[in-house]
């Protein structure tokens, strides 16, 4: 009989790629699309991969209200195991890992925002399985010859 294992992603931590912030001093006008978001996965081997890094970023464009843009990068790095095909570890890591960096995000968009004069900036909970439903698989994926090992 054979034994069912599962889908395995382990998280072995976070960098910082990028925090900014700066202000911008004739802001646009209110809009509703002022908030970016960016994923990318690098994979350690072109094929049969088992290591990825995954960069995960947002942007908040400067309103009115709120005179600064911000951005912030990191960078999670995660190990997988027990998925068949590449195209399986794509889509569990698609949902997995932006689930589990988002918060990091989430809490430094807000621990910088706070520390001015405005009201700070908490991103909302984004349910990862659902925007990336439809996603291009192809289009998130960078050369596997940027990786770096951790």
């Amino acid at each position: 009989m054979k034994k069912n294992k599962s889908n395995y992603l382990e998280f072995k931590g976070y960098e910082v790629i990028k925090i900014n912030m700066s202000k911008i001093s004739k802001p646009e006008k209110e809009n509703d699309n002022n908030i970016g978001f960016m994923f990318k996965i690098i994979p350690n081997n072109k094929n049969n991969f088992n290591k990825a890094n995954i960069i995960q970023g947002v942007k908040i464009n400067a309103a009115e209200e709120f005179p600064y843009e911000i951005e912030v990068v990191l960078k999670g790095n995660f190990e997988l195991e027990n998925c068949e095909t590449d195209e399986e570890k794509m889509k569990f890591i698609i949902t997995n890992a932006s689930a589990i960096l988002f918060p990091y995000i989430r809490a430094t968009v807000s621990l910088i925002s706070s520390q001015l004069e405005y009201e700070k900036i908490l991103l909302p909970v984004i349910n990862f399985s659902k925007i990336f439903e439809k996603a291009d698989l192809e289009s998130l994926l960078m050369e596997h010859t940027q990786f770096e090992d951790f």
